[in-house]
């Protein structure tokens, strides 16, 4: 399967990325990023949306680092590997 970090983190604001420290672009978790993810499970939610627990690799913006994760994600950041 494939996740959408983007669409899996929430994230809001920010400043633009010409308007940041070059170390703070380079070595920040790239959110822009879709990258392979195990599932482990599906729950609904009291509002009827599905939530997918899956664990994924999110890297830095230079690629030398990177996070390894297990989130509940909302379903569309979700896609089966034959779709992706």
């Amino acid at each position: 399967m494939t996740i959408d970090v983007s669409a899996a983190m929430a994230h809001h604001g920010g400043r633009a990325a010409n308007d940041l420290p070059l170390r703070v672009c380079a070595e920040g978790l790239d959110l822009d990023v879709q990258v392979p993810g195990l599932l482990h499970a599906w729950a609904r939610t009291s509002r009827g949306e599905w939530l997918a627990s899956c664990t994924f690799t999110i890297p830095t913006g230079n690629k030398l680092g990177s996070l390894e994760v297990t989130h509940w994600c909302p379903a569309a950041a979700v896609t089966a590997a034959d779709q992706a």
